[in-house]
């Protein structure tokens, strides 16, 4: 699911760039970013309290959330580089590639931004923690392209 967040707020910023500026897609970055650190401490917020002798769902947010800081640091890392490489190529494209439509440069920035988000954070998040990296960042990518793919395929109906 967190693939389909990550490709659907990198739509959001080339849109932005798009019928705005670069600077909105900056801005929309850093409240994201703060909302992520937000997330962030109130999931550990969460594991401090003392579950009442009641709760059967504890042990499930302990498992979820025992590597949440680990994972989040990355993520949070990840996001931020690739949305930043993702504006800078997306505005490289809209400058340099300006007779190819936007669904074009949307596509081409969303599939080499996802690579690097996939790559990079499956390192810094998951290497030790899954059996085998490569599958990871395989899987991934494939559902990533999927995504992509569909999301453009609409994009194209977007703007004319």
């Amino acid at each position: 699911a967190s693939d389909a967040f990550a490709i659907g707020s990198l739509l959001g910023l080339n849109f932005l760039q798009e019928y705005f500026s670069r600077e909105e897609a900056n801005q929309a970055t850093k409240i994201c970013f703060f909302f992520m650190l937000f997330f962030a401490l109130v999931s550990q917020l969460h594991l401090i309290y003392a579950p009442s002798s009641h709760d059967t769902t504890h042990s499930a947010f302990l498992t979820l959330l025992t590597l949440s800081p680990r994972l989040l640091i990355a993520s949070m890392s990840v996001f931020f580089i690739v949305q930043q490489v993702d504006i800078r190529f997306f505005s490289f494209l809209k400058k340099n590639l300006p007779s190819v439509s936007f669904a074009g440069r949307t596509a081409i920035a969303l599939v080499f931004s996802q690579f690097l988000d996939t790559f990079l954070f499956s390192f810094a998040g998951l290497y030790g923690v899954v059996i085998s990296i490569i599958d990871i960042i395989t899987m991934s990518f494939l559902i990533k392209m999927i995504v992509i793919f569909c999301f453009t395929s609409c994009v194209r109906w977007v703007k004319t």
